[in-house]
This record gives C-alpha cells, structure tokens and sequence, in this order.
C-alpha cells in the first residue's frame, strides 16, 4: 500500500494562516480568495513549530523585503498584467522628481501646452533643422541681425500685386523712414533721400545715367527755345 501525506485543511472560517502549526506540519486553506499552503517552520523542542510561513498556493503572493538579483529571464502571469494600462497622472504618483503637470510625452510630435524651455533665456540656442514660427508678431531683440542666405523673401504667398502692396522695410526714428513698394506707381518708393557712395553712379538697365560729376553718355538734355 501506498504511504499517504496527509495535511491539515481548513475549509471554513477566517482566510489566513493557522496560528500554530507542528513542527514541519502542513495546512491548506480552502477558503475563496486566501487558497494558500503553510508550512511549520523550526521546532521549540516540544514538537510545535517556531513559526508558520506560507509556501505556496493559487492565491500565494510573493512579497520582497530585500533587493533581488536576477541574472535569468523572468516571465510573469497573473496580476502584474495590471501594469499594462495607467494613465500619465497614475505615473506621477509614482515619480519624486517630475517636473510640470499634465500628460506624459515622448520623442515623436509631442504637444506642449505653455513650455518653459529655459534655454532659450540668457544663452545660445543652436537649431540644427528648419524652424517654423506662427503667429503675428514675430519680435527679434538684436543688435546685429546676421543671415547667412543670399535672398530674403517678403509677402510670402502673395499671388496678386495688390497683396504685396506697400512690402518693405521700415526704420524707426523719430519718424518712420520706409523702403517700400508701392502699387500705385508700381515702383520702389523711398521716404528719404538717397545718397549714392563716392565713386558710385545711377543705372538704368547696365548703363550709366548719372554721376556725382556727369551724365551718362547717352543721355541728351534739350533746353527748347525761346
């Protein structure tokens, strides 16, 4: 016949360990929900254990007091599938040293709502793409304005002379001075007057027309008569 292992059970009542066991006795709890198997630790010389630990079972949860050291492959079932879904709120919870509010972001196409850089503040920022600005405004406080490119474009997307209507520059002074072009003449229209540098002259279309000391040649003054 066959030697039979017998172990204590307990099929209702309390969920829970038994609260003494013998010495290396086993007892199973039936109860929904607390299904665990408990063994009696040590002996205090008189048969009963020192101690009752849980070893095992369906409703059997192992609890970490100590740092672990895995050197394998770990595999979990069972509730730790409740790490799959938390929102960016729950997740702060769990962090000591977040910065900002609001939902969590990652590399590609993030929104931010009201960020502060900090960067951009009292030190160079470098960019190495392309950079976009939309808005109305666009304020540039700079002593020397520096572009590397040859051509700087103006009414973009403009498709009608009209729109480009009065397009330019404008200094400020004590009164505004402009170099503007203008519709109604279909021409570039200063407000101030234009001093040519010493040696320079006026062309029309690749030919002199005036100097600081002559005419250009092809140039014919007719003084009518009297």
């Amino acid at each position: 016949m066959a030697n039979t292992i017998r172990i204590k059970r307990r099929i209702g009542g309390a969920t829970g360990a038994p609260s003494t066991l013998g010495s290396s006795e086993l007892a199973f709890n039936e109860n929904s929900g607390g299904r665990i198997l408990y063994y009696g630790l040590g002996d205090n010389s008189f048969g009963v254990a020192t101690s009752v630990i849980a070893i095992g079972g369906p409703d059997f949860a192992v609890t970490a007091t100590t740092n672990a050291n895995l050197t394998g492959h770990v595999t979990s079932v069972g509730n730790a599938a409740v790490l799959g879904s938390f929102t960016s709120a729950q997740l702060a919870t769990a962090l000591t040293d977040e910065t900002g509010t609001g939902a969590n972001v990652f590399a590609t196409s993030p929104t931010l709502v009201t960020p502060n850089i900090g960067a951009a503040t009292g030190t160079s920022l470098v960019l190495s793409g392309s950079l976009t600005v939309n808005g109305s405004v666009t304020t540039i406080s700079s002593t020397t304005l520096s572009v590397a490119d040859k051509n700087i474009e103006l009414a973009t997307g403009s498709v009608t002379d009209a729109a480009a209507d009065g397009g330019g520059l404008t200094l400020h002074g004590l009164t505004d001075h402009t170099w503007n072009w203008v519709l109604a003449t279909t021409s570039w229209t200063s407000s101030e007057h234009v001093n040519v540098a010493s040696g320079k002259s006026y062309y029309i279309n690749g030919t002199v027309v005036l100097s600081s000391t002559s005419l250009g040649s092809g140039i014919i003054i007719d003084g009518g008569t009297f």
